[in-house]
């Protein structure tokens, strides 16, 4: 058995024969007669065929689709339908008579007429393209019947947000003078009914403007254009459906108080449109708004480019609102500084101005115990100010003395006295001590006895007055080791 898979070639070739032979070779053309006549005369046509086949053609005359309504087309003498068998070679003539509906066809002036001529045994055809005239009628204009042509220009979809505008064209198809025409639209959105004239072959356009409700939701209609004439309909009313189309934007507006110490910033977020929308708001966040401040409703804080914003969701109905504020309150601030500065007034205060130090440098030593120590007393201006009137009190053991003659190229002592308990009590003068500089004491003490184990030196102590407080503050102690 052959199988199908090795048949398919040659089934493919018969097919391509089969539509060969199905193309049916011929000419045709159109010769006028009579091609200039009133509304109410026919036009005269000859169609002429030729075959070029080798058998004889069945061939078909009719209007084209497009003019079946708008033209009458017969042939003379009269055979419906029109047909034609050519013999081989031959060519053949048919006289067709062209009227025009006065329903359709009533401006004058040149008309093209589409007539089809194809073979029965084929889907072929040519257009043959039919001239007619049509001149002046002395048809009394109470015999025509009143046809009127309706077009608009409404677009498909409708922003409420903006004034619906469109325009209506209706056309006289004849010479009939009609009086009072009755125009009436209406849909969900508009309802309008205009009355004017509507004169032989005229083209009237009728705007329509209305402003809408930017509120109306989105929904599907459509819009009905009725033209009226002595209580009829002139056609089938026009109808096109259309939709309101959902459209949206947020606006703010933003206000700005003074409260004490800080401000507060209000903005409302306004849905300027016809759905609710859900959106992300925002509003700028400055870094001391955020250390400062807060937001109501509590608000998250998002960083966008090199800005920060405070930012909620929220969904607004339509010409709905969001009130929002984000203030900023500087109170915490100012205790911050006011506290800072105590605390640096008390730190400044409690801060000595004047530093002392006190070392032993040298010791001498003799039979096994300490005879002689060096004493080194350095005063320092550590303040910004100069100080004055510098009073140095250093206060000796019972054992030690001060050697009188051993402060060569030091400052000497203004005083030197016994105190209570017959201990010895140096005092030095500073007339004046610059910022930051420093003075060096030097000196010797002698022991009366042999020191054995070491000694610990009382702090020098100095005083000295800036304004009306006074300043007493001591050196370190100094250790004798023995």
């Amino acid at each position: 058995m052959v199988s199908i898979s090795k048949l398919a070639p040659f089934l493919c070739i018969l097919m391509l024969l089969s539509l060969g032979a199905a193309a049916v070779e011929f000419s045709s053309e159109i010769i006028p007669i009579k091609d200039k006549i009133t509304a109410e005369g026919d036009a005269i046509f000859i169609v002429k065929i030729t075959n070029k086949e080798s058998s004889i053609q069945k061939f078909r005359v009719t209007p084209a689709a497009v003019d079946q309504i708008s033209w009458f087309i017969r042939s003379n003498p009269f055979s419906n339908p029109i047909l034609m068998d050519i013999l081989p070679g031959k060519d053949a003539n048919v006289t067709i008579l062209i009227s025009p509906n006065v329903k359709y066809v009533g401006s004058e002036g040149s008309h093209f007429v589409n007539i089809e001529v194809r073979p029965e045994s084929s889907a072929e055809k040519v257009i043959l393209k039919a001239r007619v005239g049509l001149t002046g009628s002395d048809r009394p204009t109470n015999e025509y019947v009143p046809t009127v042509t309706k077009k608009t220009d409404m677009q498909g979809t409708i922003n409420p947000s903006e004034n619906l505008k469109f325009s209506v064209t209706l056309t006289n198809q004849n010479k009939l003078n009609m009086d009072n025409v009755k125009l009436r639209i209406s849909s969900k959105l508009v309802n309008i009914e205009q009355e004017f004239d509507l004169g032989p072959d005229e083209s009237k356009v009728i705007p329509i403007e209305k402003e809408l409700n930017p509120k109306t939701p989105p929904f599907a209609d459509s819009i009905s254009i009725i033209a009226e004439y002595n209580g009829k309909n002139l056609g089938e009313p026009l109808v096109i459906k259309y939709e309101v189309i959902p459209y949206g934007k947020i606006d703010s507006v933003k206000s700005t108080r003074s409260t004490f110490l800080g401000k507060v910033t209000d903005v409302i977020f306004t849905n300027k449109g016809n759905v609710e929308k859900e959106e992300k708001l925002m509003l700028e966040a400055p870094f001391l708004s955020r250390i400062f401040g807060s937001s109501k409703p509590d608000a998250n804080v998002e960083k966008i480019g090199e800005k920060s914003y405070y930012v909620w969701i929220a969904n607004i109905p339509p010409f709905g609102s969001f009130r929002a504020s984000a203030s900023e309150n500087y109170s915490v601030l100012l205790i911050i500084i006011v506290a800072a500065g105590i605390i640096f007034a008390i730190i400044r205060m409690r801060k000595n101005p004047l530093a002392l130090t006190k070392s032993v440098k040298e010791t001498e030593s003799n039979e096994g115990g300490i005879s002689r120590i060096k004493l080194v007393i350095t005063v320092k201006n550590k303040s910004g100010e100069k100080l004055r009137e510098i009073k140095v009190i250093d206060k000796l053991p019972k054992l030690l003395s001060m050697e009188k003659d051993a402060t060569i190229g030091s400052l000497r002592p203004a005083q030197v006295s016994k105190g209570k308990g017959n201990n010895e009590i140096i005092v030095w003068k500073i007339e004046e001590l610059a910022p930051g500089e420093e003075r060096v004491i030097t000196y010797y003490l002698a022991s009366s006895l042999k020191i054995v184990g070491g000694l610990t030196l009382q702090p020098a102590m100095a005083k000295f007055t800036i304004g009306n407080r006074e300043y007493k503050p001591k050196s370190n102690t100094a250790s004798v080791k023995g």
